[in-house]
């Protein structure tokens, strides 16, 4: 099992989590609490939070195996492969692999243009700190020397 989606903290949305905690309420204590219902108060008033908090912040990321690359474009063409796939496994024609191999080249190919757009977005976006990070992901070690950035004028 998956464990739950991480919440992107950096991106909280200030302004309306701010109106939000204007409406937040928590539970009246009495005049002497018992431990335990001091406890119950504060894991109620706890989990309240929480849950308000989380649910103003984006998600890192859907889930572990998530592809930042990854688009609807793929997914669609990744169905398609499959269903053809699955045909010329059960009716193995000269037609149905011609299907199966034009589909395989059109999917890889929407995969590899996904990952060199995302790739090109992320040079495009660097920071002087973050060329260091692009370069251990290059090269995966990280070079004596300054690496070139496409489109920089020097």
């Amino acid at each position: 099992m998956l464990p739950p989606p991480t919440p992107h903290w950096a991106l909280l949305d200030l302004d309306a989590i701010g109106k939000a905690l204007d409406t937040f309420t928590t539970l009246p204590c009495q005049a002497g609490p018992m431990p335990n219902s001091l406890r119950r108060l504060f894991d109620i008033s706890c989990t309240g939070l929480t849950s308000l908090l989380t649910s103003h912040a984006p998600s890192k990321r859907p889930c572990p195996r998530s592809k930042p690359w990854w688009s609807p474009r793929p997914s669609s063409q990744r169905r398609e492969y499959h269903k053809f796939a699955r045909i010329s496994r059960l009716d193995p024609s000269p037609l149905n692999w011609s299907n199966v191999k034009s589909w395989r080249r059109t999917y890889f190919k929407a995969i590899a243009s996904a990952k060199k757009t995302r790739w090109s977005d992320f040079l495009s976006s660097a920071t002087p700190l973050s060329l260091w990070t692009a370069n251990r992901f290059a090269f995966g070690h990280l070079l004596q020397r300054l690496p070139d950035v496409p489109g920089a004028s020097c």
